[in-house]
């Protein structure tokens, strides 16, 4: 039991050293020795609970999620129904996310090996929020089962699923809705993400809203 408390103490301190070397220099000015000079421990130390730097990048970006995590349900309060609710949704997560494109980034489309091989088995949110639970106390009952997701995909099939079953959007049509709208949305927050003009960004975000809800649109079954 003390063995695991002092692994979550120190997983807590990297991750907290790393989100403030984001803060101030950004994602890509972070380094295994900055983090753990900030943290004071030695470089090994970190290998000892990370394999890579990118787990440790990740896994800080997801303290950014707390603004989307504890406003969504309120935003979302007046839908409707379940396409409404998606529109919504999506409108807030552009919200959010065009205020922090390369967190975001990391976030969702990292292409580091850790990402794809684990992102349903060791590092799933429950694990993140065992080392950080004030992270979780905010978070929507409705969304819940979505927000736990680490994948944009396997989050937006959530959304989807709920319109299925409301009969706006075939069950067919739940693979090609979810890629077109995830490969727009990548497409704008990676303009996003080489563009350092705020008003030029809220440009660009307003542009990807618009595109996700003309797909929503074309997929609608006819009443």
């Amino acid at each position: 039991m003390m063995r695991k408390s002092n692994e979550i103490n120190v997983k807590k301190k990297l991750i907290e050293a790393t989100t403030q070397l984001i803060d101030e220099e950004g994602v890509k000015g972070v380094s295994i020795r900055k983090i753990a000079s900030k943290a004071g421990y030695t470089s090994g130390t970190i290998y000892l609970y990370f394999e890579k730097i990118e787990e440790l990048i990740f896994l800080s970006s997801l303290k950014y999620l707390k603004q989307y995590n504890e406003n969504l349900e309120s935003y979302a309060e007046n839908a409707k129904n379940s396409y409404e609710e998606n529109i919504l949704v999506w409108r807030f997560f552009c919200d959010c996310s065009f205020q922090e494109p390369e967190i975001f980034h990391s976030i969702f489309f990292s292409s580091f090996e850790f990402q794809t091989n684990k992102i349903n088995e060791y590092y799933e949110l429950k694990d993140f929020y065992k080392i950080f639970p004030e992270e979780i106390k905010e978070f929507s009952s409705k969304f819940y089962p979505m927000l736990l997701k680490l994948s944009l995909k396997e989050r937006n099939k959530y959304l989807i699923g709920k319109m299925v079953k409301d009969k706006y959007i075939s069950p067919s049509h739940i693979y090609s809705l979810n890629h077109s709208q995830i490969f727009i949305y990548k497409g704008f927050l990676e303009q996003a993400m080489k563009n350092k003009n705020k008003k030029e960004n809220d440009r660009i975000k307003r542009s990807c809203v618009r595109a996700i809800e003309q797909i929503y649109k074309a997929y609608l079954l006819s009443e």
